[in-house]
């Protein structure tokens, strides 16, 4: 390609970047706050899950899959 001028055409993500951006200068302290609360709700799920892998018990006695 030959070297040229960029065209300059309608830049529709600078508006949002930019209100994105002056919303989070903003509420900086509430989305740090927000963040922090999000991070320790994460954790104690995490925390909380169990994994069952005993799939035997599903089966009742007197079926063959359970008796093998």
């Amino acid at each position: 390609l030959k070297a040229g001028q960029p065209q300059q055409g309608r830049d529709f993500s600078r508006k949002f970047t930019l209100a994105f951006a002056d919303f989070t200068e903003r509420h900086r302290p509430t989305l740090m706050v927000l963040a922090i609360v999000t991070v320790v709700a994460s954790l104690w799920g995490i925390s909380r899950l169990t994994v069952e892998n005993r799939f035997i018990d599903y089966f009742q006695k007197d079926t063959e899959i359970y008796q093998g």
